[in-house]
């Protein structure tokens, strides 16, 4: 869609149950289908956006941002975090509302914005998480059975330097490690959720030295609470503009092979 040149590192798209379709853009945001543009009052650098079940718009900027953004009626409404705090994961609620999370250099902190339907029975939120690393990605999903996992890449900024990570599940008591892979030197990092609920998850292998990324796993957990391990040939197959990747089975199809695209 020729609409813009955005100067920004992504762009994205984002649909909501609703039916509404939203685009970043040069200055803010586009709905799809509806005149003009929506100025982005957090000049986010890599946007996050998530759509609510009544069209709300919610945003968060993906480097290290410290504010929520909520468009609703017309206007901003913007909730301030702490300074040091990154938001890495948006969910909205059936209620109208928001559940987040945000890290810190230490921990990983769940949080709510009130539903504005006052009959919505909320989630319980986990326990804060301590997190390996003060500067590596952190990956959120929430499984339809009400499961809360975290994938923790651990990264030294200083060190340039990777390391080993877990992947860790919220059983409604505490934070549970969760190790479907023998190999050890491995990274979570993507958390994708099936139209089922089906969780899968992508693996790095961490070279041996820690200052690089092998080749890539992908693991699928099943109905029966086991793992079924799919295997990508080559890391740098992986993170080259080669569209998406979708596993049929246990065969890789790809879709729009040849352009860089972000997972949303």
């Amino acid at each position: 869609i020729d609409t813009f040149e955005d100067p920004k590192p992504v762009s994205l798209l984002a649909a909501g149950d609703d039916g509404s379709v939203w685009m970043t853009s040069s200055g803010g945001f586009i709905k799809v289908g509806t005149p003009g543009e929506i100025p982005d009052p957090l000049d986010t650098f890599l946007a996050q956006m998530e759509i609510g079940p009544d069209g709300a718009l919610w945003i968060a900027d993906g480097y290290r941002g410290s504010s929520i953004g909520e468009w609703r009626d017309e206007t901003w409404t913007i909730h301030e975090l702490p300074s040091d705090a990154w938001v890495v994961w948006l969910d909205a609620t059936p209620g109208s509302g928001l559940d987040f999370a945000w890290r810190d250099e230490a921990s990983l902190t769940f949080d709510r914005l009130p539903a504005r339907d006052e009959d919505a029975s909320p989630t319980p939120l986990p326990p804060p998480l301590q997190l390996l690393s003060p500067d590596g990605p952190v990956a959120v999903a929430r499984t339809p059975d009400g499961g809360t996992w975290v994938a923790e890449s651990p990264w030294w900024q200083a060190r340039q330097r990777f390391e080993p990570g877990p992947l860790r599940l919220f059983d409604g008591t505490s934070w549970q490690p969760v190790e479907p892979l023998a190999e050890r030197q491995i990274q979570p990092r993507e958390l994708v959720l099936e139209d089922a609920g089906t969780l899968r998850v992508s693996w790095w292998v961490v070279v041996t030295g820690g200052s690089k990324l092998g080749s890539v796993h992908v693991t699928r957990h099943e109905q029966d609470g086991g793992w079924k391990v799919l295997t990508e040939p080559s890391g740098a197959d992986m993170v080259s503009c080669r569209g998406y990747a979708r596993f049929e089975g246990q065969h890789l199809k790809r879709y729009l092979d040849g352009l860089c695209l972000r997972p949303a």
